[in-house]
């Protein structure tokens, strides 16, 4: 039986990390958008600069999005580390793009969204990082606002948080992604990236990240 081929998700934690763009922390976690403090984040943006990695991304988004969603009728992107990814997915489909703001701006048109999204499209969500999934459920929302629909979310890399499969099961979202913290974190270890000591560092982090640094302080 024929088995399609599937995305080389080593590849590109390869090259993140070639470039820099795989972030451990050394004297303090990393406070970020979500909320939490992590002990590492992902600058996917690094990978902008080869157009070798921009075409395996938008080749790589574009192959989940017909695969598990079908052809959409406007892709949204959310701003700002996903809008390069989202026009270059509009792009590659040959359709209309949109964008969410992180809050509606307080000058001129005082949109949230920016661009055009026609009452009743079908619209794909795409993400450059679900962590808690906070921003994707705030475009969600807006785009609704627009009387319009999400089919799903379509991501570079999740981090598998249960706070994010809650978010996401309360909307009635799925989110599916390139690669994740699994996947991650077991070829990093593999290719020496991380020693043990860090893997299993951040192996604990995942069982409790909302109070890792409380608890870790509290010893």
């Amino acid at each position: 039986m024929y088995q399609k081929e599937q995305i080389n998700q080593k590849y590109i934690i390869e090259e993140l990390i070639k470039a820099d763009g795989f972030c451990i922390y050394k004297e303090k976690p990393f406070l970020t958008v979500s909320g939490l403090t992590e002990l590492f984040i992902l600058d996917h943006r690094v990978l902008y600069f080869s157009s070798t990695m921009r075409n395996f991304l938008t080749d790589s988004m574009v192959r989940l999005i017909l695969e598990n969603f079908g052809i959409p009728d406007v892709i949204v992107g959310v701003a700002i580390g996903a809008l390069p990814l989202a026009t270059m997915v509009a792009d590659k489909l040959g359709l209309p793009l949109a964008y969410v703001r992180p809050q509606i701006k307080k000058y001129a048109r005082k949109r949230l969204v920016e661009g055009i999204i026609p009452e009743g499209a079908k619209t794909i969500i795409i993400e450059d990082v679900v962590i808690k999934a906070t921003s994707s459920i705030r475009a969600y929302h807006a785009i609704q606002a627009k009387n319009a629909s999400v089919l799903g979310i379509v991501s570079i890399y999740n981090q598998k948080l249960d706070s994010m499969f809650e978010n996401l099961e309360e909307v009635n979202l799925r989110n599916v992604s390139i690669y994740d913290i699994d996947v991650l974190l077991e070829h990093s270890k593999a290719i020496g990236f991380l020693n043990d000591d860090r893997y299993q560092e951040i192996q604990d982090w995942r069982k409790d990240p909302e109070n890792f640094l409380m608890n870790t302080l509290n010893k």
